[in-house]
């Protein structure tokens, strides 16, 4: 066959071509659900790169050292075993006696690319296949990443109710004026953020805490949103739900409100921005919409990358921060990536305009309606978009730069809080001054979260529907208490204590003592005239709940936290039948901001005591313990979780 450098590039590309795509239609070293037409494209696109490269490094040396063109058959085979390289690596991996590494790949490659020539003797496509070959494979790869799409894994929402309700529904659990409930959960929202003497700007809440029902705080489940939010929806305390932290899962026999309510009638929309509380996790139970589009594909993303990263060409050659943007983009997934805090086009934004969506389809229906939105915002990054942005910060003088993004208005990224929390330990006035800067940064997205909130009021008021509006938080946010940022890392007050405003049809307008968490669904399910047997919170406004304090426990999987009649203890401990290891004893009449650590000075009041022993006695985490999914890993690292020091407490 006659010689040339453009046939020769065309039997490389194609001998490439053919490998990649059966790389991709193997989907090794595993299959990330709903990744089929991504994988294709990777692997044929990443084969047609260092194909490319290849010839054109071939090409060069051959004109350098005066070489002719390669036989088509030869450079057929070259392409067959570069992309042979990271298929190798995928598949060499499930072998037990081999290790886990690319370079296996690339050894398995290599006396393809020295056995080129034999191999073209034996077999060398015909030129009509290569003319036909590689265009027909071109067009393969984004067929297929269309067809994946239309399967309906990738739909990005807005998404719309049925026009029916679940034929589970009876006849006698649809009648009767019953209010429309909704519940709006705020992630990391600290109470003080927006109650008290250094609250943000809030009107509308503050209008809601006018009109409706109050606490200064409610008492949250846990310093994490995973453990938080089942106590939330199940109406049961932290030793009977037992699970301890994002690293866990809901378990399957645990009733959700979202399915008593919809068994009792009510139809049920959800609208989620974090990957913690997504469908997959099994927080979609009982709800015939649940769109967690804002998250859903976020673990399937990283997993793709993570495997793009160590068994393709483009993980092997692209840089990780390339390969990172060119694998967000729009094309690759059919969704764009949702960030927060940008320029009014971030989550809150988008999470108002879902819940307004559902809101519409809702208020159309005849039977009442259960509606369940959670805003991400005002979880870190910090940064208010739009007009928020700077309305407290503006006169302040900017942090030093190791705690700051480099643009002024950029948000504050993980990596700036934790370096603000390492300067608080080392005794850093500039990171206490950032530390205070960022708390401003925070309070502005507060403010922001406020007027998202006030146009959700204002469509529930222009329907003219009876309805209830309960807001609430998973968990609050350090901001230097104990030198500690974040949260998930201690179990102090500022962690625990979340707002908690119920507005609406025959709410009454006063303060209330501080809930509990737990107290969320029992107190939505005698609204809808619905039992909440078997749970452990109050209905806040039954008759005859009030009266006797109860104790409050609140853990993660290294600390518990138990606060009785104005007195707090604090332990290590992961559960179990291991015995807590004491850290703590505060007396919040007298030191609220738990400044005066009274552990082995004073006794444990015995009612504390008797709580304590009640309450763990009770834990149930050791039957609830699961492995942490991959996707589950994940989203720890997207929200900056994963391996991360662990200050415990400031007591180290």
């Amino acid at each position: 066959m006659e010689r040339s450098w453009g046939q020769a590039s065309l039997y490389l590309l194609n001998g490439a071509a053919v490998v990649g795509v059966v790389h991709g239609l193997t989907q090794l070293p595993q299959g990330i659900p709903h990744c089929f037409g991504q994988g294709l494209i990777l692997h044929f696109s990443g084969t047609m790169l260092v194909a490319s490269l290849a010839w054109l490094l071939w090409w060069g040396a051959a004109k350098v050292l005066g070489k002719p063109a390669p036989q088509p058959g030869t450079a057929f085979w070259v392409g067959w075993g570069l992309a042979l390289m990271p298929l190798a690596a995928s598949f060499l991996p499930h072998l037990p006696v081999l290790p886990q590494s690319p370079a296996l790949g690339i050894l398995v490659g290599l006396p393809v690319l020295a056995a080129a020539p034999l191999l073209a003797r034996r077999f060398t496509p015909p030129f009509a296949w290569i003319r036909w070959l590689l265009p027909a494979l071109a067009i393969l790869c984004p067929l297929f990443l269309t067809l994946d799409r239309r399967g309906g894994a990738w739909h990005p929402g807005p998404y719309d109710l049925p026009e029916q309700p679940p034929e589970s529904q009876s006849a006698e659990t649809v009648g009767g004026q019953r209010p429309d409930l909704i519940l709006i959960s705020l992630d990391t929202l600290r109470a003080d953020a927006v109650v008290g003497p250094n609250r943000a700007e809030v009107p509308v809440l503050d209008r809601l805490r006018q009109e409706g029902l109050w606490a200064s705080y409610a008492r949250a489940s846990s310093n994490q949103t995973l453990p938080s939010h089942i106590g939330m929806l199940t109406g049961l305390d932290a030793m009977a739900f037992g699970v301890r932290s994002n690293y866990e899962a809901l378990p399957s026999e645990l009733a959700l409100l979202s399915e008593l309510l919809l068994d009792g009638g009510y139809r049920t929309f959800g609208v989620v921005t974090n990957g913690f509380i997504r469908g997959d996790a099994g927080f979609a139970r009982g709800f015939e919409v649940y769109d967690d589009s804002a998250v859903a594909l976020t673990g399937r993303r990283k997993a793709f990358q993570a495997m793009a990263d160590d068994y393709s060409w483009f993980g092997w050659i692209v840089p990780s921060a390339w390969l990172d943007s060119l694998l967000q983009h729009p094309f690759v997934w059919g969704v764009p990536r949702v960030d927060k805090n940008l320029g009014g086009r971030g989550a809150g934004r988008r999470t108002t305009d879902r819940t307004l969506h559902a809101l519409d389809q809702l208020q159309q229906q005849d039977r009442p309606y259960f509606l369940f939105s959670h805003f991400i915002d005002p979880h870190a990054p910090y940064g208010a978009p739009g007009v928020f942005r700077g309305s407290r910060t503006a006169d302040l003088p900017l942090p030093a730069e190791e705690y700051r993004h480099s643009r002024p208005q950029g948000p504050v990224q993980q990596q700036h809080i934790l370096a603000a929390e390492a300067g608080l330990r080392a005794g850093s006035e500039e990171a206490a001054e950032a530390v205070r800067f960022m708390h401003q940064l925070y309070l502005e997205e507060v403010s922001f979260l406020d007027a998202c909130m006030g146009e959700i009021v204002a469509k529930v008021e222009a329907s003219g529907r009876p309805t209830v509006i309960l807001i609430t938080g998973d968990h609050g946010e350090h901001f230097g208490e104990h030198n500690l940022m974040r949260h998930s890392n201690s179990v102090f007050e500022p962690l625990l204590q979340v707002p908690f405003f119920m507005w609406g049809h025959e709410v009454p307008a006063k303060q209330i003592d501080p809930p509990f968490l737990m107290d969320v669904a029992p107190t939505l399910l005698h609204l809808a005239g619905l039992e909440s047997e078997g749970m452990a919170g109050r209905a806040l406004l039954a008759p005859g709940e009030g009266g006797a304090s109860r104790p409050h426990v609140a853990r993660d999987d290294k600390r518990v936290a138990v606060v009785f009649e104005g007195w707090k203890w604090t332990a290590r401990w992961t559960g179990g039948e291991e015995a807590p290891e004491a850290t703590g004893l505060y007396d919040l009449k007298t030191d609220p901001q738990e400044q005066n650590n009274l552990l082995g000075e004073v006794d444990v009041p015995s009612a504390l005591q008797d709580a304590i022993s009640k309450l763990l006695a009770r834990d149930t985490s050791a039957s609830r313990r699961s492995g942490l999914a991959a996707e589950q890993r994940v989203f720890l690292e997207e929200m900056g979780y994963a391996d991360e020091e662990d200050h415990e407490e400031g007591q180290e």
